[in-house]
């Protein structure tokens, strides 16, 4: 999941910056502003995955921001306004954080201690180390077919990743809920802390 998403994530913004300039006729401040636009969505979608998660699962939320991810990811092929560009980015801004706090939440509830570097090296190696094959991809795939068609390729490829991770999601998903529904009863089951300080004496007068 980590690989593909990393790989065919990154597709479009090898030419995002051509696509701006030639597709939508946007200069600097607009290549600016809709780059802050995704990341005005991330913001949002911080403040609210945990409340999601806590109505509707780690599960749906973990798919849904997937699924909803990806598919955000083609409607800049058919689009020639900025400002509609602009708001398709601020949305998927929001399932991106998501997908983010979900997954790293999961490393840090589900791995030992002692292996949580080895395991988050790993993953950073599998984000860093794939970013540059993507942009390298995309910019062939966009010299072949068109700057709009990566769009299209990255949101096509990245949904049937999600398909094929479905059930390695799920069964995630449940051992995460599992992990945090335990931590809460050790928590409850767990004493209060009793104060061994001495009370305040009166002063005398």
């Amino acid at each position: 999941m980590v690989a593909g998403s990393s790989l065919l994530g990154w597709l479009p913004e090898a030419t995002f910056v051509l696509y701006v300039k030639d597709e939508l006729g946007v200069g600097e401040l607009g290549y600016g502003l809709l780059f802050a636009a995704i990341s005005a969505g991330a913001v949002l979608g911080g403040l609210v995955s945990g409340p999601l998660v806590e109505r509707l699962g780690a599960a749906r939320v973990m798919l849904i921001a997937l699924f909803s991810y990806a598919l955000l990811t083609v409607p800049p092929a058919f689009l020639s306004s900025a400002v509609a560009v602009g708001v398709v980015l601020f949305v998927q801004g929001l399932p991106m954080i998501a997908w983010s706090v979900i997954s790293h939440t999961a490393l840090q509830s589900l791995v030992p201690d002692h292996l949580l570097g080895r395991v988050f090296s790993v993953f950073g190696l599998l984000g860093a180390g794939l970013a540059p094959v993507g942009l390298l991809l995309g910019g062939l795939l966009a010299n072949q077919f068109g700057l709009r068609a990566v769009f299209v390729i990255s949101g096509v490829g990245l949904a049937l990743v999600v398909l094929f991770c479905v059930r390695g999601l799920r069964r995630l998903s449940g051992e995460l809920a599992a992990s945090l529904a335990d931590s809460d009863v050790e928590s409850d089951d767990r004493p209060a802390a009793v104060s061994t300080a001495e009370p305040d004496r009166p002063v005398a007068p």
